[in-house]
């Protein structure tokens, strides 16, 4: 499935498609740990910015998951994305409330001076 970038409206659209590929590609437990709590929080050009809940699990996923993330992506999307984390504050990840809603991925922002890095 390739999905055109540059629509923001695609956002989601993309995000689920790349969720369904990605999940396909990893193991249960290594996607339902690492890759399932991934948010977009941006597309822009050909950069996704993706919100983690900490900093050791940006590190992880950055040196132990980038580049198969990004490879899919790229294979969702028809063309070579790159990927950025960003640690977002505990609002920012959709998780669950006591009320049944979900939070999005609104005001992340990044720790640590910014972006990890983009590759």
């Amino acid at each position: 499935m390739v999905l055109a970038a540059g629509n923001p409206d695609i956002s989601t659209d993309l995000w689920h498609a790349a969720l369904d590929a990605l999940e396909r590609k990893f193991s249960k437990p290594i996607f339902e740990m690492w890759i399932k709590p991934l948010r977009l929080v941006s597309f822009t050009g050909n950069e996704l910015l993706l919100a983690v809940h900490n900093n050791f699990a940006r590190d992880w996923v950055e040196n132990r998951l980038r580049a198969q993330i990004a490879e899919i992506l790229s294979d969702v999307l028809g063309s070579e994305v790159k990927i950025a984390f960003t640690v977002a504050n505990e609002s920012a990840l959709s998780v669950p409330s006591p009320g049944g809603g979900s939070r999005g991925p609104a005001g992340a922002r990044c720790s640590g001076g910014g972006r990890v890095s983009c590759g």
